[in-house]
């Protein structure tokens, strides 16, 4: 964050350094979440994504349930040996603490997996800002959480996001 902002410090005082009479900077700005939000490639993959998270949060409740009716037959078997109920226990919290393991290494292959798909997403899309950029002659393109972090500029800043967005979904498209 530190790296960005001394970045786009540096770059606006190279802009305000220009001579007067020189041309207006031409900014743009994109918002990124939005850009994978509203593409065609990120809804897919959104839509991806809660259908495996209901998938593997459907397989880890049949397992809790399936845990608390050892639980709860355990309560109910009055008639087994203090041997017996301590094998039964300590299986149980076995079981449990197999069932916490596999939930947390689900999660971290979800998230893993779900960031490949976001960067591959994000690195098409700074391609296309380059592309949209160079082609529009932008001396700038800035992310919206940079742009606010400008608590004021007199330069006028271009919103290329839903440009950028249709673009990419042309890409797609044409693959």
């Amino acid at each position: 964050m530190k790296t960005r902002s001394l970045l786009l410090f540096s770059a606006l005082l190279l802009i305000l350094a220009q001579p007067a009479f020189a041309k207006s900077p031409k900014i743009g700005e994109i918002n990124m979440q939005k850009a994978i939000n509203n593409s065609e490639e990120g809804a897919k993959s959104r839509a991806y994504f809660e259908k495996k998270a209901a998938g593997g949060q459907e397989k880890f409740k049949k397992q809790g349930m399936a845990i608390q009716q050892r639980v709860q037959a355990l309560q109910d078997n009055l008639m087994l040996s203090e041997a017996a109920r301590n094998k039964e226990i300590q299986e149980i919290e076995k079981q449990k603490e197999e069932l916490r393991q596999a939930v947390n290494q689900a999660q971290q292959e979800f998230k893993e997996d779900e960031m490949r798909h976001l960067q591959r997403i994000s690195q098409d899309l700074m391609l296309l800002v380059k592309k949209i950029g160079e082609k529009r002659s932008f001396d700038m393109v800035v992310e919206t959480s940079v742009r606010q972090a400008m608590l004021y500029t007199s330069f006028e800043i271009e919103d290329i996001t839903d440009e950028v967005v249709a673009e990419y979904n042309k890409m797609k498209a044409g693959k």
